[in-house]
């Protein structure tokens, strides 16, 4: 139940963040440009946060557990943009960095001392 409670909690932060950028966008003169870069930033850092977690709890090398999580929220993303009709060149751009994070992230977590 803690472990649960734990995710949904950072899940819970990711969307409202999200949420609270987009408000921001709504409200105020700020370009555009400027509201996905800084969206882009958080993602890239919440995916690498999920990467650091997930690799924390396994036994696996860093970059195994890293490719092997992030294939999985890639196929999930993949999956989701495919029913959407949302599949772009940006968004394969997109994937590939949130890969790229959630790999950094668990081989961050494995070369941490404890």
């Amino acid at each position: 139940m803690i472990k649960f409670k734990k995710y949904f909690i950072l899940g819970l932060l990711f969307i409202l963040f999200n949420l609270f950028i987009s408000l921001i966008y709504l409200i105020s003169n700020i370009s555009y440009n400027s509201i996905s870069s800084i969206i882009l930033i958080f993602n890239l850092i919440y995916f690498a946060i999920i990467g650091f977690i997930v690799a924390k709890k396994s036994n696996s090398k860093g970059i195994i557990i890293g490719i092997k999580t992030s294939i999985i929220i890639i196929l999930i993303l993949l999956f989701l943009s495919l029913i959407l009709k949302l599949l772009s060149i940006k968004s394969i751009i997109y994937y590939l960095l949130i890969f790229l994070s959630v790999i950094l992230g668990s081989i961050i977590s494995k070369n941490i001392k404890r």
